[in-house]
């Protein structure tokens, strides 16, 4: 029998969450939640369930969905592949390649991540899978102070601007260049 590259692939990142998309790498996940963000994401409104932008029965069961979106660590499949599906041969493909991203809170040591990641692929017997850092666009998580100078004066010129309560977010996840916002403002 020939070995699947599709199959052993897909077993391996299956091995990265369970089969809800809750992170399963203890040392990748935070050790706490910071309150006085906690309390701010806390006064955010929810998401609209009609709208079906966050998915309640997936990721972190055990925490709200806008703390899930707004202050937790997550991994996801961006894109995979094997052969082209528009045309697929009937046979096993030589190869097969997936893009995944870790979108990581304040704290993650960003240096470990692909060495963990290496290190976990080999304790699971995934030895033979090749980890690529080519074209890794990686943007550092931010948490900016909501008592900051800066960020009370912004918040009070916008109230007064639209007439109507500012919700603001103190931190994003990794996924927007924020960083280079926040070392202004700090």
């Amino acid at each position: 029998m020939i070995a699947d590259p599709a199959i052993w692939l897909t077993q391996a990142l299956a091995k990265l969450t369970d089969g809800l998309g809750q992170l399963q790498i203890a040392f990748w996940r935070p050790t706490s939640l910071d309150l006085d963000v906690c309390a701010i994401i806390d006064r955010l409104p929810d998401a609209n369930p009609q709208e079906d932008i966050i998915d309640v029965k997936c990721k972190e069961r055990d925490l709200g969905p806008n703390k899930r979106v707004f202050r937790w660590i997550s991994f996801s499949i961006l894109a995979m592949k094997s052969r082209v599906l528009e045309a697929p041969v009937n046979a096993i493909s030589g190869s097969a390649q997936a893009t995944g991203q870790l979108s990581y809170a304040v704290g993650t040591d960003t240096d470990a991540i692909f060495p963990d990641l290496r290190r976990i692929l080999d304790q699971l017997g995934f030895e033979d899978v090749i980890i690529s850092e080519n074209n890794q666009i990686s943007f550092q998580a931010t948490l900016q102070d909501a008592n900051n100078m800066w960020v009370k004066r912004i918040v009070k010129s916008l109230e007064k601007s639209v007439y109507r309560l500012i919700h603001i977010l103190p931190n994003l996840l990794d996924s927007l260049p924020n960083e280079y916002f926040h070392k202004r403002l700090t």
